[in-house]
């Protein structure tokens, strides 16, 4: 199984690329830490998805740790396969978003595959929840993805992007892109295309963190989405990106896709702010003190080669 990290983000609400800010003594990143579990949990080969002028920024520092331990791989977030269908304006900088980002490693994954968000700290329980779903699925059509509750993925310092879920049974019936954030004790959300009506959800609201569990069939419809999302967008080229959790609700109201949601109660920790990381730097420094990570992840008797 591999495992697929979205690096390519800009970090505008961060100032900065948080995809490589140092959070211990040993200058590791937060995706060390995902990796870190990762390996713990047999996954074959990591692939970043990051800008190409960043390679090697990446392959100089996390890439060159990890790599003696688990097969490492790159792919390039841009705009060449993008150009063919509209023309895009020389303007706009920022990635196309999520989905984009995971259409890019289209050549590089095998069958199965977990893709998770560069800046975003999971815990390993949900990478053991979605390989233990793996085992038993063998649909083509059947994803799964972590869902948490949103009590424990809100940032004190600002709205962070949530997908907001809801479920049939055990099934993803819905997901919206929305803001998220604590105000009086309470917790609110506005769906990104409509921020001015917000709504109160319980705490215990499921949300997804953009920790799903595909396999290669899921590229045939993100190329089929991006061709449209593309074409309809033609006047917003500027602004407008092209997420996973929308394409996923897309195929679920057209009964194309089944996507399992597996609870997790695992405490998010992320990098959306710079006030944030202190927090971060504590739990994780926590986590060293009780055994649950090692106090130097990459020391070699720490895991075993999984090559």
């Amino acid at each position: 199984m591999d495992l697929v990290i979205l690096a390519a983000g800009m970090g505008s609400r961060f100032g900065g690329l948080k995809q490589i800010e140092s959070i211990d003594e040993f200058n590791n990143f937060i995706i060390d830490y995902s990796i870190y579990d990762a390996i713990k949990c047999k996954f074959d080969k990591i692939i970043f998805v990051i800008k190409k002028e960043n390679y090697k920024t990446f392959s100089k520092t996390i890439g060159k740790r990890v790599s003696k331990f688990i097969d490492v791989d790159y792919a390039f977030q841009n705009n060449e396969n993008i150009e063919k269908i509209v023309d895009i304006p020389q303007e706009r900088e920022k990635p196309f978003g999520t989905a984009h980002a995971l259409l890019c490693c289209k050549e590089k994954v095998s069958d199965m595959f977990v893709v998770i968000n560069s800046d975003d700290f999971y815990g390993r329980k949900a990478f053991k929840t979605l390989i233990k779903f793996a085992k038993r699925n063998k649909k083509d059509n059947e994803f799964a993805m972590c869902g948490y509750k949103i009590k424990n993925t809100i940032s004190t310092w600002g709205k962070v992007k949530r997908g907001v879920c809801y479920k049939k049974n055990s099934e993803l019936a819905k997901i919206n892109e929305c803001y998220v954030w604590k105000e009086n004790n309470k917790i609110f959300a506005c769906q990104i295309e409509n921020s001015n009506e917000k709504k109160k959800l319980s705490p215990n609201t499921i949300v997804s963190m953009n920790m799903f569990l595909f396999n290669k069939s899921i590229f045939d419809l993100l190329e089929k989405d991006m061709f449209t999302f593309l074409k309809s967008n033609e006047s917003n080229l500027l602004d407008c990106e092209f997420l996973l959790t929308n394409v996923i609700q897309n195929y679920i109201e057209q009964k194309i896709i089944k996507v399992k949601i597996l609870n997790c109660n695992e405490k998010w920790l992320g990098l959306t702010y710079k006030e944030d990381k202190a927090k971060v730097v504590e739990r994780l420094a926590k986590l060293r003190k009780n055994k649950t990570y090692p106090k130097n992840l990459w020391k070699d008797d720490n895991l075993k080669i999984n090559k």
